[in-house]
């Protein structure tokens, strides 16, 4: 039995005394011990409302998503497989549906995981072709061209939302034409409008090993760069060839530029954070600096009231004495 009673004595001792109320105070304030100052009755705790100082989360994978966009037979299953690493595709092709590949980038000391897409229209029409195309489908329905198919295919409202989904969580973009075809340049002219303003945007006029018949200069294609309104240092213009290689270095380089500002926005946004928890340690400081405050205050009034009593008590004791020393 002395044993059990010493025993319960020691653990009494390291047992942790928790009064009602410490335990809330200590979970919504973990960085800070709690008061040890004696609490003014009839005033709810503060301690117990402050927000915790959030952790420091931890940064995922580089993964950046890259959408390869435009007119249909411009080269875009050719890059997406130059970008893998593979050749030049001779046979043409339409793509059916969308298409990706997970490529492993890396630029100087930069690395990342890259997400490309071969992005299809929704709703466009696709259908075998027995010959080479020589003009735009759209040209020859109507003399309206790419425009008046446009609005006969959809509202301005569908064509928002459906720009909306094709750009969801994308970090950069490559928009194709064939420079050797003028209505191809139409589309790219579209998404430049409808593509976010702060989107890296690579503009790739494909087929320069066919340059003697280009029917899209250099020229007009950074004419409608500039008329976009679009920021130049993110918004950039190459030619290239698949079948030989040219311009593959660029579209290369241009990657470091989805790669540096999606790490600019990480950056912006941990700033940002830190700014957050920074001012929320400023008030809570200043929460704990009025609590002590209000506290040492309660703490000097009730030892003055004491004191006023101790005095009003020995007063009227004296008054009794003398009292008392009279009637004598």
């Amino acid at each position: 039995s002395q044993g059990k009673t010493g025993m319960s004595f020691i653990s009494r001792i390291l047992k942790p005394s928790t009064r009602p109320g410490e335990a809330e105070t200590a979970a919504g304030s973990p960085s800070l011990l709690p008061s040890q100052q004696p609490q003014q009755q009839g005033k709810p705790k503060q301690l117990a409302q402050r927000r915790p100082v959030r952790s420091q989360a931890v940064e995922p994978a580089d993964t950046l998503k890259i959408v390869i966009r435009g007119d249909s037979s411009v080269g875009k299953s050719c890059l997406l497989a130059r970008l893998q690493g593979g050749a030049f595709i001779e046979e043409y092709a339409p793509t059916e549906r969308p298409r990706s590949a997970i490529i492993r980038w890396k630029c100087d000391s930069r690395s990342a995981t890259l997400q490309v897409w071969d992005a299809v229209d929704s709703g466009r029409p696709r259908r075998a072709r027995a010959g080479l195309k020589l003009a735009n489908d759209c040209d020859n329905r109507s003399p309206g061209g790419a425009a008046s198919a446009a609005v006969s295919g959809g509202s301005a409202g569908s064509d928002e939302a459906a720009a909306a989904a094709a750009y969801a969580g994308c970090h950069g973009v490559v928009l194709m034409l064939d420079m050797t075809k003028a209505w191809t340049m139409a589309y790219v002219e579209r998404e430049l409008a409808r593509a976010p303003p702060d989107l890296p945007v690579l503009v790739l006029a494909n087929h320069r090993d066919m340059g003697h018949h280009r029917s899209v200069t250099a020229d007009q294609a950074r004419m409608a760069i500039r008329e976009s309104g679009r920021r130049l240092e993110i918004t950039r213009y190459a030619e290239s060839s698949m079948r030989n290689g040219y311009g593959l270095k660029y579209v290369h380089r241009f990657l470091c530029l989805p790669y540096l500002c999606a790490q600019r926005q990480r950056l912006l946004q941990r700033l940002e954070a830190n700014t957050e928890d920074r001012t929320t340690a400023v008030l809570e400081l200043q929460l704990e600096e009025e609590e002590s405050r209000q506290a040492n205050d309660g703490m000097d009034h009730t030892r003055s009231k004491k004191k006023e009593d101790a005095s009003r008590i020995s007063d009227s004791s004296q008054q009794q004495t003398s009292v008392t020393d009279a009637a004598r």
